[in-house]
């Protein structure tokens, strides 16, 4: 039997208690590509605005590609970092990150591929249907842990995910949901509180002042911190259903023919 909903929510809050000095490290080099590309972001806009504004030149040229590097990094980290949450729900030995992150170099491709494909089917039930899209999008969730923990290839990965799912798709469905939404809500809270007097100032300063672009600066920084502060717990959470799928199997039932009289 599956563990609850409100179980993964406790267990992931009593494990970010007990281990959060062995996430510390991965939360500080995640800070690296997602404090750059929200400066970024902060000071351009979206990229689609960027266009807007730039059109294709070396703006949007530089843009673009700290995009790209920001991805495969945060890939590179995430990967690591999942890896090293199955070692703490299991209570097993932790591996430092250097060696962690030496060992993830390999499953990068295969996540990338994941990823992109998964992207993809995604879209693709999007646009034949919204219902679709939704579907995919569970059945192919569990993608990336399957290359960072069995060190599957992006196709095989996929596959492993939807079996996982197969046959408790509402179950898998809810379980996510239920913690994205309990942590992402505590994460919006936070980062209110936190940007409300940075805000007030803000409306204070004028747009073309030193002061209003290190505070647009700022406000960024101290979401993507924020977010950060909540990452192990938004991680822990799919990471515990992943293992609890794989370790309850469905058992496909077997007719057995009666005696032929």
């Amino acid at each position: 039997m599956l563990i609850s909903a409100k179980e993964i929510i406790q267990k992931s809050i009593d494990l970010y208690k007990k281990d959060y000095k062995v996430y510390i490290p991965y939360l500080i080099l995640l800070f690296i590509p997602a404090g750059v590309l929200g400066l970024t972001e902060a000071m351009l806009g979206s990229f689609r605005e960027a266009i807007k504004v730039y059109g294709f030149s070396s703006t949007t040229l530089i843009y673009f590609v700290i995009i790209v590097a920001s991805s495969l990094v945060s890939i590179w980290i995430s990967i690591a970092f999942i890896r090293t949450l199955v070692n703490t729900i299991n209570n097993q030995p932790t591996k430092t990150h250097q060696e962690e992150l030496e060992h993830s170099k390999k499953l990068i491709i295969p996540a990338i591929i994941a990823s992109i494909l998964t992207s993809l089917a995604v879209f693709g039930g999007l646009l034949l249907l919204i219902v679709p899209g939704i579907i995919f999008a569970i059945w192919f969730t569990f993608s990336l842990y399957s290359v960072a923990i069995e060190e599957t290839s992006g196709v095989e990965a996929m596959r492993h995910s939807k079996q996982l799912v197969s046959g408790r798709w509402g179950d898998t469905f809810w379980r996510l949901l239920a913690p994205g939404f309990v942590f992402g809500l505590v994460m919006i809270i936070i980062q209110w509180i936190v940007n409300l007097p940075l805000g007030m100032i803000l409306k204070l300063a004028e747009n073309s002042t030193t002061l209003y672009l290190v505070l647009v600066g700022l406000v960024a920084l101290v979401n993507v911190v924020v977010s950060l502060i909540i990452t192990p717990l938004s991680s822990l959470a799919p990471t515990i259903l992943y293992l609890e799928l794989k370790k309850n199997p469905i058992t496909k039932r077997v007719d057995v023919p009666s005696e032929v009289k």
